[in-house]
């Protein structure tokens, strides 16, 4: 499909710089350094500003202010928000799943599923469950007995959600994602290790997205929660008996043992690992492969293993990068202090 300049600067309500280029013809959006005749393209950092003058796109989203370049340019306040946008235009149109239970499903007659979800083949969902309005549970899906989906939830291929688990409306889950297993308890014993048994449920809260192959532990006793409008990526896992809270971000193999507590908008890096037991404040920031083995006040941002503030890691890795000089130094002078120590000893 073929649309004109000035249509998609209407879409995304951009201001044209060049409107002898209204009419120009785009049939796709790309990045960048994929840009081709008939594509648009898009800036988010002004440093990337000369690589959009030379590129060969047909036109190029940008921050307000910040052209007009060497090609028709459209302004906007979010240049990515635009091309997002623009470019969900010219993707192929995925069918939307038909309400209703396919014949390979296998759903167990206590199961409550509304007449408007839409369960996909070879779903299998166990007794006294609830699946709510306008559902979508992909193919090969298993939900466990007395598990709760509020409306609008969506669940990829092959998410499995064991007994008792709860997902909130407009809750997103990927592929491979396991919620509400066994957390991770046992008692030492001699010649064997004793399990401790996992009681407790696991309650996830609207407006929540979980990412591919990632895994949440229902708790021991009481509930493992996950706050409202929360964002996991992909293999993430959380322990048992964690409160994690609304709007925090955790990015790629967080790992988070149990009994953790986390406020509000807490955002974690990649790689994060958190001991058990550590409480986190709102607003604190942890960056990539920070070790927390401590509980981090509100609006702290911290990095490193044991982790730490970033200015005070910024100073020990300035000094450790002093360190190989420093070492030299210490060998010459004492060289020279041998060499004078054996020179008073001729002497004498």
């Amino acid at each position: 499909m073929t649309y004109t300049l000035e249509q998609l600067v209407n879409i995304v309500g951009g201001n044209l710089l060049h409107p002898e280029a209204a009419q120009t013809p785009i049939e796709s959006a790309t990045p960048v350094h994929d840009a081709k005749p008939g594509s648009i393209t898009f800036l988010s950092r002004d440093r990337k500003l000369p690589e959009g003058e030379v590129c060969s796109a047909a036109a190029i989203i940008v921050h307000r202010g910040r052209g007009p370049l060497g090609i028709p340019t459209v302004e906007v306040d979010q240049p990515l928000e635009a091309m997002l946008r623009i470019a969900e235009i010219f993707l192929p149109g995925i069918p939307v799943p038909r309400s209703g239970i396919h014949p390979s499903a296998i759903i167990d007659p206590t199961a409550q599923i509304d007449p408007s979800a839409s369960i996909g083949p070879f779903v299998v969902i166990e007794g006294h469950c609830k699946v709510g309005p306008r559902c979508v549970i992909h193919s090969h899906v298993v939900i466990r007995a007395h598990s709760v989906l509020e409306e609008e939830v969506t669940l990829h291929p092959h998410v499995v959600l064991y007994p008792l688990t709860s997902i909130g409306a407009r809750t997103i889950i990927h592929s491979g994602v396991v919620l509400g297993c066994d957390g991770f308890g046992y008692k030492p014993n001699h010649p064997v290790h004793t399990k401790v048994p996992q009681l407790g449920v696991l309650d996830v809260a609207s407006d929540c997205e979980i990412g591919a192959n990632s895994t949440i532990d229902r708790a021991t006793i009481g509930s493992t929660t996950i706050g409202m409008s929360t964002k996991i990526d992909n293999q993430v896992m959380i322990g048992h008996n964690c409160q994690i809270g609304p709007r925090n971000i955790l990015a790629a193999q967080v790992g988070i043992s149990g009994s953790c507590k986390t406020g509000d908008m807490v955002w974690m890096a990649g790689k994060v690992g958190i001991a058990d037991h550590v409480k986190i404040g709102d607003g604190a920031l942890l960056l990539a492969y920070a070790g927390i083995h401590r509980d981090i006040d509100s609006g702290e941002r911290v990095i490193g293993v044991p982790a730490r503030g970033i200015k005070e890691f910024a100073v020990e890795q300035a000094a450790l990068a002093k360190l190989p000089a420093l070492l030299r130094e210490f060998r010459e002078w004492r060289k020279k202090q041998e060499s004078s120590a054996g020179s008073d000893r001729k002497c004498a």
